[in-house]
């Protein structure tokens, strides 16, 4: 078991009885950038997986954060808002990820975040660093454009 199952595991274990007879497990794990996803599914109390669930309203899922490890239920509609911030995570990535031949990527960058020509440089800088993965490169752009934005409050 892995450190985010572990997580999880104790997460759902913490959790009471969310209807009488039934508690929460957790599956179908999703991988975002900074956040793992998992399913509820319900329980009976033995820990069996009843054939007709109950059907209820309310938390869809939960996520971890990737380095803080905070634990967060989400609804359909917070599960849809992730997904969607992933898919714009996905194409930041890809515009940034050519303004070595498409040097157009940083002023789009430049007018969607509202950063300033320093912040711009220290992003062209960390996309040019050759020793970074996918998600340094997202992390690193993600922190700067929140520094930038601080700096113009």
């Amino acid at each position: 078991m892995g450190i985010f199952e572990h997580i999880a595991q104790e997460y759902v274990d913490s959790l009471e009885e969310v209807l009488p007879g039934y508690k929460f497990h957790f599956d179908d794990r999703k991988d975002f950038f900074f956040k793992i996803y998992y399913d509820f599914v319900f329980i009976d109390l033995q820990g069996n997986i009843p054939k007709e669930p109950p059907v209820v309203g309310g938390a869809v899922g939960f996520t971890i954060d990737k380095k803080t490890h905070k634990i967060e239920m989400l609804s359909w509609a917070d599960l849809g808002l992730l997904e969607k911030s992933q898919k714009e995570i996905e194409d930041v990535y890809e515009k940034v990820n050519n303004i070595g031949s498409n040097p157009e990527s940083l002023f789009w960058l430049k007018s969607k975040y509202d950063l300033n020509s320093s912040t711009l440089l220290k992003i062209k800088r960390v996309l040019k660093n050759t020793n970074f993965t996918k998600e340094n490169v997202i992390e690193e752009l993600y922190e700067l454009i929140r520094k930038n934005r601080q700096q113009n409050i």
